[in-house]
Parts: structure tokens; C-alpha cells; sequence
């Protein structure tokens, strides 16, 4: 039915609840996670459309330090708090000992590819508009604060 290993399936079962009803489970384009859609029914009938991420790239687990599946767990969890349309957490197996790998179960939020804007300075601040109110999030404790990627290289932001 979806091509998700065993562990993972029974897990996402467990945690929709008993009498849930898994109507469909659809990858997602390839990405630096393995995403399904995941549609759903609980017992009284009401419909679920979730995201099942997995930290699948063994290479990035290992190597890279912000292809963490704790760190976007945190993230998440800060952005709960944000009046902004963002996934939000249903459920959450990051240290993977009971699905195969790390893997997250979240909110789905409808939306599309934008085709390219005819104006493009609109289309920037549209973007941009959220930005308040996300950076006023505030910060879980030992969450780690962001660090330009190109940094990590020893590029200094000067040098741009």
C-alpha cells in the first residue's frame, strides 16, 4: 500500500489511535527526506491529512549538523506557539527506535509551487511578511541558534 517499512506503519498507527482508518499513503517528490501524505479517519469520523517525514539520507544523519531531526523537532515545537499557518506536531519519533529511522508526523498544509511572480518585488515581501513574527518566537532551551550554511565552509559573511 505505501512502500513504508513495517516499523514505521505500525508506529503511525499506534499513535493515530485505535479505530483510525489509514485511507491513503502517497510519496511525496524526492527531497533530503522521504515524505508521504498521509490521509486518514479516526472512529467518529473525523479526516486527518498529515505529513509523514523521515530522516532518511544515513550520509546527512552523520555528516550534517543541520539535517537533525531534534533540531526541526524544536523548531516545530517553537513555532507552535506563532500565529502563522505552519505545520504543526501530531506526533514525534526522532530518535528512531521504534520506526526504522528518525521520523515525524505532522499537520499537513495545503499549497502549491508558485509559478514566477510578475512582481517579484511583491512577491519578496509576501515572503518576508511572516518573518516578524516567526524570529518573535521564542527559543527552547538548547536549541541551536542558526548559523548560515556557506559559514560552516569558513566563508566569513564579510566575504559576500
Amino acid at each position: 500500500m505505501s512502500g513504508l517499512p513495517d516499523p514505521t506503519l505500525a508506529w503511525m498507527r499506534a499513535v493515530l489511535g485505535r479505530g483510525t482508518r489509514v485511507l491513503a499513503i502517497d510519496p511525496l517528490p524526492g527531497a533530503s527526506h522521504t515524505n508521504h501524505r498521509v490521509s486518514a479517519e479516526t472512529a467518529s469520523g473525523a479526516r486527518l491529512d498529515l505529513l509523514l517525514r523521515r530522516f532518511t539520507d544515513f550520509e546527512r544523519l552523520t555528516s550534517d549538523p543541520w539535517y537533525s531531526p531534534v533540531d526541526e523537532l524544536a523548531a516545530i515545537r517553537a513555532l507552535a506557539e506563532v500565529d502563522l499557518p505552519v505545520p504543526r506536531l501530531v506526533a514525534e519519533h526522532a530518535r528512531a527506535d521504534a520506526c526504522d529511522v528518525p521520523t515525524l508526523l505532522l499537520t499537513w498544509l495545503d499549497g502549491e509551487t508558485p509559478e514566477a511572480p510578475a512582481d517579484l518585488e511583491a512577491f519578496a515581501r509576501g515572503l518576508a511578511e511572516p518573518l516578524p513574527a516567526i524570529h518573535a518566537a521564542e527559543t527552547p532551551p538548547g536549541m541551536r541558534v542558526y548559523e548560515p550554511h556557506f559559514a560552516s565552509d569558513g566563508i566569513a559573511v564579510a566575504d559576500l
